[in-house]
């Protein structure tokens, strides 16, 4: 099934070139709120299936934000067909 939804994936980052509206209306203390909850609940969940992936959630999530305001789809897209790519390479060679 993933060899599949991989390449749809990929051609809809591809070729889809609307950016998304910034609401202003939205307050940044409730995103802080919801933020800080949904890493909590990501992070407690995560230590019980998979130790280790909550330690790469905030340094991920600070990097990923950086990049995304400053440079916007030019720097996600590659980053996102990149890894699209290795996941579908990983999946074909069964490791």
């Amino acid at each position: 099934m993933m060899l599949v939804i991989l390449p749809v994936v990929a051609a809809v980052v591809l070729l889809d070139k609307k950016k998304p509206a910034y609401d202003e209306s939205f307050p940044a203390s409730r995103r802080m709120l919801i933020v800080c909850i949904s890493a909590l609940v990501i992070v407690i969940y995560d230590g019980f299936y998979g130790p280790g992936t909550g330690t790469f959630l905030l340094p991920g999530h600070y990097i990923g934000s950086g990049l995304v305001m400053k440079n916007g789809s030019k720097v996600v897209r590659p980053v996102i067909i990149l890894v699209l790519l290795l996941l579908f390479i990983k999946i074909i060679s069964g490791n």
